[in-house]
């Protein structure tokens, strides 16, 4: 506990961020990137939580992070295990089943939590599969199609094929018998490339409703009592682009070599949605002279405004900074940093490390309440 607080009381959330009004053409929304904000107008408190450190879990860098029930659960870009963790950063457990047994899985594709089991989207062998905290497995969902991300409810599992099966559509519902009960979104053209990076696809409002994002389109789609359409049209002032029609006709793996090291917007790395039906979304972006950078971008859907924090820009002294988010959830942000890039930060900056943080040590999460009033 005495780490936590040495690094929330070093913790002071100044970032030089982007801004602006939005312009509309139809149904799109059209945002710059070339103004400046100060994040600390966005940003109510911030925790930082130390992940214990101990022969059963050790991490990499972070692919997911979901809390849950006052639990942290957290998946590395390994892609092999589940941990989980108290609020605290107290390592409980974790799942590890990897393998070609009946009730294990090949990798982890995606997971979600629903009452304190955890389900894993076994994209491979075409599965779902569900532990309890003792590792056992409790359900088996069969799949008759890959995936790449789930959501699961009590009735129904929300699919994701990222363009990635035979189906040809991208957002499918099944029950927990895996029988379609319907599928939304259909595409022109299957791609088997397997993106793999932080984010979710998949984004839950309070309401029930869900997002739906894709990557490099700036599209978002909504799923709301059974009816799937395009809701939102983002566009970005990046000077590589592809159109949209162009692109539905392309396989991912052309997609990023036409784009790579080039100004060009990546993807939604997650969206969330306030009471007013506003919008916060993360996004990622390689942008001329400065790499690949995230964003969080608050958007005012009935004045047509927003401001958009470009992170990273700014290291402020005797504090962590927010360079990158994994994902968005209510007004909460998640996101990491490794002990070895704070170590390294602070000797840059000359100022203290914080006490009793290996350079080796697991990640520390930090977790950012959002004004979105």
């Amino acid at each position: 506990m005495k780490m936590k607080h040495t690094l929330l009381a070093m913790l002071v959330c100044l970032f030089a961020s982007c801004g602006g009004s939005s312009q509309k053409t139809s149904d799109e929304i059209t945002i710059s990137m070339k103004t400046n904000v100060p994040v600390e107008e966005l940003v109510k408190d911030a925790t930082l939580i130390p992940l214990e450190t101990t022969d059963d879990c050790l991490l990499g860098d972070l692919e997911k992070i979901l809390e849950s029930d006052g639990r942290l659960y957290i998946q590395d870009m390994k892609g092999t295990t589940i941990f989980v963790f108290d609020i605290s950063g107290k390592f409980l457990y974790k799942i590890e089943r990897r393998g070609e047994g009946p009730e294990e899985y090949l990798e982890v594709a995606d997971f979600d939590v629903m009452d304190g089991v955890i389900y894993v989207l076994s994209r491979v062998n075409k599965r779902i599969l569900a532990y309890d905290e003792k590792g056992k497995c409790v359900k088996i969902i069969p799949l008759n199609a890959w995936y790449d991300n789930l959501a699961v409810e009590k009735e129904r599992v929300i699919l994701y094929a990222n363009r990635g099966n035979e189906l040809m559509h991208d957002v499918v519902v099944v029950n927990h018998q895996g029988e379609v009960l319907g599928q939304y979104l259909p595409y022109q053209k299957q791609s088997s490339y397997r993106m793999r990076q932080c984010g979710s696809p998949i984004n839950k409002m309070d309401d029930g409703e869900y997002l739906f994002t894709f990557y490099f389109s700036g599209k978002v789609a909504s799923l709301k009592d059974e009816k799937c359409d395009y809701q939102y049209r983002f566009s970005f002032d990046v000077k590589d682009r592809i159109p949209e029609e162009e692109m539905e006709g392309m396989m991912y793996d052309v997609i990023i070599d036409q784009l790579r090291y080039k100004d060009s917007f990546k993807n939604f790395k997650g969206i969330a949605k306030d009471k007013d039906g506003n919008l916060m979304m993360v996004l990622s972006a390689f942008l001329d002279g400065k790499g690949l950078r995230d964003a969080l971008c608050k958007v005012d859907l009935k004045n047509g405004t927003y401001k958009l924090y470009l992170l990273g820009e700014k290291i402020e002294e005797k504090c962590p900074y927010l360079s990158g988010v994994i994902s968005v959830c209510g007004n909460k942000c998640y996101a990491y940093k490794t002990p070895y890039s704070m170590h390294r930060m602070h000797e840059s900056l000359g100022t203290p490390i914080p006490e009793g943080l290996a350079e080796d040590d697991n990640p520390v999460i930090e977790i950012y309440t959002l004004n979105l009033d």
